[in-house]
């Protein structure tokens, strides 16, 4: 499970001291879910993913959740998806071209999984996340109220990129965090923060020229400084139409995509295809697409840099004291949190499973003689909390940790990929917004 619960010993470590959690972003991948390419599926398995008992249950866009007495998570309708321009955008909110949605809504039956929708057990992985997070940030850290009421958007915020399946994702995640006997009359609907296809800014945009054109170059670029190690990893896979020696990487995205989908869904592996195959082919799509296009400042700053100024105002303004937020959520992909991550230095070594999630916790210290700023950043991964690499502020006095960053210096970070250029004069923005800090 890629967010465990904390034994009581790990809960005193992290929440027991003089750092108080005053407000926690939740950025999570989405549920396990079908390939979204089913060009391998007559070459490996006809019919293998007819493999959901449910259809999409996005109210909104008139879809309802059949009946299922085996299944009981229950989920929260949305009732309203909010379409909003970009972070950084002065124009009004624009209207969504909804034909993509209405397309998997009217052609999806019973039994159906359609490319790149969630399976039954995506969604169940989204509420078992949701009900991890539960334990920990309601019942024993109460930074948001036990019970979905009316008013509730005050203190708990939401948002998914305009993808139904991290819409989804999002409804159930929301609906283990709160399930049935947990929502007040009238809360049962949920509203869910959208950017719209074009100019969202929780994965790569694809229409952009500029993203194509810049992630075309840095793939090339990998692939021919780590042809030896790739052309090795996909030799396994020639019989399925790859060809390790002139490596291209739809191709490879597609059939590891593909496998990992099986694997993440509980199927078995094509015959002849080892669980070391698919690590090694996962290794070559880092080398080749992951590190080189999600480690480039100018890729991160095109496609993410908004995104990353979103986080740094809600932290913002929680310290000013202009919103009430306990929890932000976040409903993304597997890019969004490579983006976040590799931006704070904190790269790691695998591609982010399907439900993983990173937390960033804002600490306020309630000891000054202990540690010198009145703000800290601490982040984890899939539970694991991450060193930061070496600050000049997120040293304590009478120790070291490393798990520590101060809100300045990760506000400096975040505002180094500024889509603007501007980073809006940081240091007197930082003295202005906290003047005791």
């Amino acid at each position: 499970m890629p967010f465990p619960i904390l034994d009581e010993d790990s809960f005193q470590q992290l929440y027991g001291g003089h750092l108080k959690l005053k407000f926690a972003q939740i950025v999570f991948r989405h549920g396990e879910r079908t390939p979204v390419s089913m060009e391998m599926t007559e070459r490996l398995s006809p019919g293998l993913w007819r493999a959901c008992q449910r259809k999409p249950n996005v109210a909104a866009l008139g879809v309802h959740q059949e009946s299922n007495p085996a299944v009981t998570m229950h989920p929260i309708d949305i009732d309203t998806i909010a379409f909003q321009p970009p972070f950084d955008s002065t124009g009004a909110p624009t209207t969504a071209d909804m034909s993509a949605y209405t397309e998997i809504r009217n052609s999806v039956g019973r039994d159906d999984s359609p490319p790149g929708q969630l399976t039954d057990k995506g969604k169940a992985s989204a509420y078992r996340l949701g009900s991890n997070l539960r334990l920990l940030y309601i019942e024993r850290l109460g930074l948001v109220s036990s019970t979905l009421k009316k008013g509730y958007e005050q203190e708990l915020y939401l948002r998914s990129s305009d993808m139904l399946r991290t819409i989804e994702s999002a409804q159930y995640l929301l609906s283990g965090m709160y399930p049935q006997h947990y929502r007040a009359t009238g809360s049962s609907q949920a509203s869910v923060q959208l950017h719209v296809q074009g100019v969202e800014n929780m994965y790569p945009r694809l229409r952009d020229s500029r993203i194509q054109t810049l992630m075309a170059k840095l793939i090339r670029e990998a692939t021919e400084a780590n042809m030896a190690e790739i052309s090795q990893a996909l030799a396994c896979f020639s019989e399925l139409g790859v060809d390790a020696l002139s490596p291209r990487f739809g191709k490879t995205y597609g059939l590891y995509d593909y496998l990992y989908c099986m694997r993440g869904d509980g199927m078995d592996l094509p015959a002849g295809v080892t669980e070391q195959d698919l690590e090694d082919l996962e290794k070559a799509l880092i080398k080749m697409w992951a590190s080189p296009v999600f480690t480039n400042h100018e890729m991160v700053s095109i496609t993410s840099g908004s995104y990353f100024q979103q986080l740094k105002a809600q932290i913002a303004a929680r310290i000013s004291g202009k919103n009430e937020l306990g929890l932000a959520l976040y409903s993304a992909h597997d890019t969004t949190i490579l983006s976040l991550l590799n931006s704070l230095g904190l790269e790691q070594p695998s591609l982010p499973p399907f439900a993983s999630v990173v937390v960033i916790e804002l600490l306020e210290n309630t000891h000054k003689s202990l540690l010198s700023a009145e703000y800290y950043i601490r982040v984890s991964y899939n539970g694991h909390h991450l060193s930061f690499p070496a600050s000049r502020l997120s040293l304590s006095v009478l120790h070291r940790d490393a798990r520590l960053c101060t809100v300045e210096d990760f506000f400096s970070k975040l505002d180094s990929f500024d889509p603007s250029g501007t980073q809006h004069g940081h240091a007197a923005l930082f003295s202005r917004m906290f003047p005791n800090v």
